[in-house]
């Protein structure tokens, strides 16, 4: 019963507010284009590996299409300059490799 007291408070919480205002956030995807969809999804692998705003402040410098149609030299040098390095992945160093 513990659980369901949990989960009963937690839809009353403040952050029950917030993830529906992001299912209706997404919910306007329906009629973006697919460089759009191309440029979250990107998001979403950026800040897998670096804070929300590191990632939020890329796509925001290549802009929905730049993931799509900007030169890869110039998506690397943006990613290069941008990404910390965290917990120690060295993501500076895969992105020294030729490609």
């Amino acid at each position: 019963m513990d659980m369901i007291n949990e989960i009963r408070a937690l839809q009353k919480a403040e952050i029950s507010r917030k993830v529906e205002q992001r299912l209706k956030e997404f919910e306007s995807f329906r009629d973006k284009s697919n460089e759009q969809w191309f440029s979250e999804l990107c998001f979403c692998i950026l800040t897998a590996n670096s804070k929300a705003r590191t990632a939020l402040e890329i796509q925001q410098q290549l802009g929905a299409e730049g993931f799509c149609k900007a030169d890869p030299e110039d998506v690397i040098e943006i990613l290069k300059s941008d990404l910390p390095s965290p917990k120690g992945l060295g993501l500076r160093r895969i992105f020294e490799t030729d490609f």
